[in-house]
């Protein structure tokens, strides 16, 4: 007779086990990293939709697959009426895309991140997400959430980039697609004048008054059932980006919707706007290039007839950059709630007002109401903003911060009791994590007082991978400047040893989320170069830090970003070898995308000698990428136009003027296509081989559908592994031992041999 073993030798041998799991266990790869699922973020914030009547539940879950070389989205739903109880989450649809991007539509790869794609419900059974179809066109999806079966609702030719669903009986359906791209002139014409300033619109179109830009452009329709597409007419001859974050909002009657558009002329008053970069973009848009790359992010909200298609400015004033998708409709759809956004110039109360708030638009009238209190309610965000009756605005759910009235005849603070609602029994979603712990997911009912996990969609993460140990720091500047950042310890960290340090620039998470990179989205396929964990398996440190325009309240200049990182990056180097944790000999710095720029003028403008360096699909405020792009941003940064009196401002600052000064070992990547945009970073990297310092310059496989937020795993595992063979390489001395990198190993003994520094 065989004897069970009894409860505690039962979980005295689960522990065991455990334990011998997480002492095998080994540092986690990219490729491993890659093949992670994260549970997304819809573009409200939430990760769980429910449907209208509240009885169904619906989540969408992102994987990457090396193997077939694309990522996985996962649609899983689920009964309300028993989810807290017993019920889960049941996996109904996949499908997959290769991730790959595209030179002509910014947001491609944007589907799979964080916040980039939707789900809205059509019905109690049908939800509609974004997802590319056969032909690798961006189409609007419909998921049947009992049978799991999908198929596309739009049949665009161009790829969709937003959608809204009227709620009414209508059943419209908004979108917005990217216009038709210009016909290619044949080159066996006659000669011709260029039209355009942008010298890709002469390589990739042949001249022509086109920009390589206009490739973006968008245009709206209405779709309603049983009909076709019907273009709306109000955007008429304007050049707009699609926007990555603003999400058409619908008047609950279905006559309006709310979108984000671009104004047919900039005026010139908006440079009295005192925001930084809004006066980067406006500058650009006046002086330099009205169809610029800058000047075109200027939106403003336009108010959208449904029926026949006509349109106009709700607010003469430029839409805020961060806070796009706050817009709140009364139930009446007579008026909307905007915010915070940018006050019209025209209601401010002074020259030291605020500019930025919530603000109340009567839909009839046009009549623009500024809410009271600005300062108080300046950080709400959207989700922070709900009526509580019919008259009364509450802002902030846990604390709430403000609770305004509107009497009929103005709005005024009441105090915030006025705003508690007892919550109503029923059930609640939430994500679970922190800096060490994974994202899973809970449902908790608030009527028998019981919560329960549903998903955890990486089981065991870490008892199967070894993992740093992340915790935050902050840490001051001489003149000032306060800085946040994540650490990440090495796996095999012991206290009283040095270690080489990584510092990764762009952003910070907050520090409740889990993150495997250090930043852009914590689990699945990251994006470039970023890759703390990664490193922390190969013995170093990465500090993870904010870039010197992620804090609003320091108010920093494009022209102050440089020098501000620079102090702001010594500055954490000086904290860390404080506390005796940094060999000071062996530090790496990697920018990518604006904070390039930041890593390059540190490593020309810094005395402290960084050992190695990466800057990854970036602008670099060099002199060609100037004349090629006529980008205002760079002359925002250098601080100056790259001509006449603004030379002796390029020549003081622009790193591409000083690269002699570089004495870390440094890799360019480019993983945004087409090939042409190698042409931006040329002008430093050969000038770095022409003094014989140690530079590579590595472009992305499949270059021509690469993207910014790269997504595809070939793209990402080419990318992040370089990147961390290259850091340790330099920092560490170490060459891996898989036979297939022997010839990027070679090239690397070549560089550190031939270095003239």
């Amino acid at each position: 007779m065989v004897r069970r073993p009894r409860l505690w030798e039962a979980a005295i041998g689960g522990f065991l086990a455990m334990l011998c799991a997480v002492l095998d266990a080994a540092p986690i790869t990219v490729r491993e990293a890659t093949e992670t699922a994260r549970i997304m973020e819809l573009r409200d914030g939430n990760p769980v939709s429910v449907s209208p009547d509240g009885q169904r539940f619906a989540l969408m879950v992102v994987r990457g697959d090396v193997a077939k070389d694309g990522v996985w989205l996962e649609i899983l739903s689920g009964d309300m009426s028993s989810i807290a109880t017993r019920g889960s989450a049941t996996l109904k649809a996949r499908l997959f895309s290769r991730g790959f991007g595209d030179p002509e539509n910014l947001l491609k790869t944007y589907l799979t991140l964080p916040r980039g794609n939707a789900l809205l419900w059509e019905d109690a059974r049908h939800a509609l997400f974004f997802w590319p179809d056969a032909d690798n066109i961006v189409q609007v999806f419909r998921v049947n959430v009992d049978s799991g079966e999908t198929a596309a609702v739009t049949h665009h030719s161009t790829d969709v980039s937003t959608f809204a669903l009227s709620i009414a009986s209508t059943g419209a359906l908004l979108y917005s697609a990217r216009t038709p791209p210009p016909v290619r002139p044949s080159m066996e014409r006659g000669g011709f004048a260029v039209q355009s300033e942008d010298i890709f619109s002469l390589l990739r179109d042949g001249g022509g008054e086109h920009s390589l830009l206009d490739r973006w452009n968008i245009e709206w329709f209405v779709q309603s059932p049983g009909a076709a597409p019907r273009r709306l007419n109000f955007t008429g001859d304007r050049t707009q980006l699609p926007s990555k974050s603003f999400l058409a909002q619908p008047s609950p009657d279905g006559r309006y919707a709310i979108v984000d558009g671009a104004p047919e002329r900039i005026p010139p008053k908006w440079a009295d706007y005192r925001e930084p970069w809004l006066q980067s973009q406006v500058r650009e848009a006046l002086d330099i290039s009205p169809k610029g790359f800058i000047a075109r992010q200027i939106a403003q909200p336009y108010l959208v007839s449904l029926d026949d298609g006509s349109a106009r400015p709700l607010l003469n004033a430029p839409l805020h950059r961060s806070n796009f998708q706050n817009v709140l409709w009364s139930a009446d759809s007579s008026s909307v709630i905007v915010g915070p956004t940018f006050i019209p110039l025209e209601l401010l109360q002074g020259a030291n007002a605020s500019q930025e708030g919530l603000l109340h638009v009567d839909i009839a009238s046009g009549e623009v109401t500024v809410l009271p209190y600005l300062a108080e309610l300046a950080s709400a965000r959207a989700g922070d903003l709900q009526w509580v009756s019919e008259h009364t605005l509450r802002v902030g759910a846990d604390p709430i911060r403000a609770c305004l009235e509107y009497t009929g005849a103005a709005w005024r603070q009441v105090a915030n009791s006025g705003c508690v609602v007892k919550a109503r029994p029923g059930v609640r979603f939430e994500i679970r994590q922190s800096l060490n712990d994974p994202p899973r997911l809970f449902v908790s009912d608030s009527r028998q007082r019981r919560s329960r996990m549903i998903l955890d969609p990486n089981p065991r993460l870490r008892d199967r991978y070894s993992l740093g140990r992340v915790e935050t720091v902050r840490w001051q500047t001489k003149s000032g400047g306060a800085w946040r950042g994540l650490l990440y310890y090495p796996v095999d960290y012991q206290r009283g040893k040095t270690y080489p340090l990584v510092i990764q620039t762009h952003g910070v998470q907050s520090e409740s989320e889990f993150n495997l990179y250090g930043w852009g989205p914590g689990t699945g396929p990251g994006i470039s170069l970023y890759a703390a964990q990664m490193l922390a398996g190969k013995g170093m440190l990465v500090l993870q830090t904010q870039a010197p325009m992620d804090d609003a309240s320091q108010n920093v200049e494009p022209r102050r970003e440089g020098p501000e990182a620079a102090e702001g990056y010594v500055a954490a180097i000086d904290l860390l070898a404080s506390r005796g944790l940094v060999d000071r000999g062996r530090v790496g710095l990697t920018g990518f995308s604006r904070t390039g720029w930041h890593a390059l003028y540190a490593l020309t403008h810094s005395t402290f000698p960084y050992a190695a360096a990466i800057a990854s699909d970036n602008i670099n405020g060099g002199y060609v990428e100037a004349t090629f792009a006529t980008q205002g941003i760079t002359d925002a940064m250098v601080g100056a136009p790259p001509f006449g009196e603004g030379l002796h401002a390029w020549l003081r600052e622009s790193p591409a003027f000083n690269v002699e000064r570089i004495r870390a070992p440094l890799r360019m990547e480019l993983q945004s296509g087409p090939l042409e945009s190698a042409i931006y970073s040329w002008e430093i990297f050969s000038r770095l081989r022409r003094l014989g310092k140690p530079v590579e310059f590595y472009i992305s496989p499949h270059i021509e559908r690469g993207s910014h937020q790269v997504q595809n795993p070939s793209q990402i595992l080419a990318c992040k592994d370089g990147a961390i063979d290259w850091l340790d390489f330099w920092l560490n001395g170490r060459e891996g031992s898989d036979a297939v990198k022997g010839e990027q190993y070679a090239r690397w003994r070549k560089l550190r041999t031939s270095d003239t520094n």
